[in-house]
């Protein structure tokens, strides 16, 4: 994903309510730099003419505020739509322009000196982004522990919870295709302690070249 050899580029994945964004919060305490390809989504949405142009035509100019900034809620209805049938054509707009942004961005941290950067990513297998990282690792929770969690802290129904969940790959065939994974069905402490047992080890992976070699 950059042209430097050397640097290690490490995802960390999961789905609604896994505890991933927890994780990257973790590692960033650790020193490094984590990307959030939520929050680039987020300001590629906000900024790019662009990518605004498109979204306007798809959804109506509505999408944004008169002030110009994105509408949120209305975005938010539109993902969280009982139906499903715009997630699919917001991801398909946005993804190429997030993913281009990352990649800028990931190689500017290289530039910068970095060796080993992490990319938090819900839509990391989804949006085709998978291939171009050295390792990937998953935290999984438990169906019903997500819905719990998610509603604690949102409100959202579970209808709309299960929703967002279909819009994902199965948290059990994202386990299957990560490097490494974290269960994450039980306190925040424990999930500390799986978080320490594993870092000191992807502190220390080395460039990931099968590709290369194939």
């Amino acid at each position: 994903m950059t042209n430097h050899a050397e640097v290690v580029i490490i995802g960390i994945t999961g789905g609604i309510g896994s505890g991933k964004s927890t994780i990257a919060n973790w590692v960033r305490e650790k020193g490094y730099s984590v990307l959030s390809s939520d929050e680039i989504a987020k300001q590629e949405m906000s900024s790019n003419k662009e990518l605004k142009n498109k979204l306007i035509n798809e959804f109506g100019e509505n999408i944004y505020l008169e002030s110009g900034e994105l509408n949120k809620s209305l975005l938010s209805d539109l993902i969280f739509d009982i139906s499903n049938s715009q997630v699919k054509k917001i991801n398909q707009i946005v993804h190429p322009y997030a993913i281009e942004s990352i990649m800028k961005q990931l190689e500017e941290l290289a530039n910068s000196g970095n060796k080993r950067i992490f990319v938090e990513s819900a839509l990391m297998y989804e949006s085709g982004m998978a291939e171009g990282y050295d390792y990937i690792l998953t935290v999984f929770t438990e169906e019903e522990k997500v819905i719990e969690r998610v509603q604690s802290r949102s409100g959202l129904s579970e209808e709309k919870i299960r929703t967002i969940m279909k819009s994902q790959l199965n948290p059990i065939e994202k386990k299957k295709l990560a490097d490494f994974v974290i269960e994450n069905n039980g306190t925040v402490d424990e999930l500390r302690v799986s978080f320490e047992t594993l870092f000191p080890i992807l502190e220390i992976l080395p460039p990931n070249d099968s590709d290369e070699e194939e």
